[in-house]
């Protein structure tokens, strides 16, 4: 099932808090504002907000947008439901390469399906990103399924979870997937992780990215990094 458009100026906190009531589990799929489809269903706050606005965290993805365009490469840690990796795919000069990667399999899946919906190419991996590589439990909400994350105290806030182990990446071995490592532009939102993950990145790597103008990027990632 289809849901219905829902303009953007019935926006409002009451109206949002009583659509989202009454849609739980709804099935959507839009065409947004970014000029790309996307699909999902209702009951998570991502898909929530990009289903009534036909858009997601306007500002930081006018950003990204603009900064990603024309680059060589793009790093989306912590996917969630796609959102990022398709805006980014879908810029007329788009980076050469996409990764998208999320310990949640269930985001996996649905990044997946809304780069497939649109014809989109990125690669897509189930990996937990942090300060070693090793096997790590995810703990996953059942019905809050972005607010997925290592620490059982941080998933259980939402209601019960549901775990399993997964295969945890250094942030490094995931630039390192890009040819010659050229990777421009990382967006890092993993739950309060982002500064354990960056922690283990070379001197030598952060020399690099300096040269790619780190600090407009470095801004990009706190920004992501930082929202609720």
């Amino acid at each position: 099932m289809a849901a219905k458009i829902t303009p953007q100026y019935l926006g409002g906190k009451s109206f949002f808090r009583k659509f989202v009531r009454r849609n739980i589990g709804l099935v959507y799929k839009i065409q947004t504002i970014r000029g790309f489809k996307f699909s999902g269903a209702i009951g998570d706050s991502v898909d929530n907000r990009i289903m009534v606005y036909q858009d997601y965290e306007s500002a930081l993805s006018s950003i990204i947008a603009r900064e990603a365009a024309g680059t060589s490469g793009f790093l989306d840690v912590g996917c969630n439901v796609g959102w990022f990796s398709c805006l980014v795919a879908s810029l007329p000069n788009r980076p050469k390469y996409i990764i998208a990667v999320d310990a949640n399999s269930e985001m996996i899946d649905a990044c997946s399906s809304n780069l497939k919906l649109n014809g989109f190419n990125a690669e897509v991996l189930l990996r937990a990103v942090g300060p070693h590589k090793d096997n790590v439990t995810f703990y996953v909400p059942r019905f809050r399924h972005s607010r997925a994350s290592m620490g059982r105290a941080n998933a259980e806030q939402f209601g019960d979870v549901i775990s399993y182990s997964i295969e945890m990446s250094p942030l490094e071995n995931l630039i390192n997937l890009f040819p010659d490592g050229r990777c421009d532009i990382i967006k890092m939102d993993i739950e309060g992780y982002e500064l354990e993950a960056l922690r283990t990145v070379s001197r030598e790597l952060f020399q690099k990215w300096v040269s790619l103008s780190w600090n407009i990027r470095f801004q990009i990632l706190k920004a992501v990094g930082c929202q609720a």
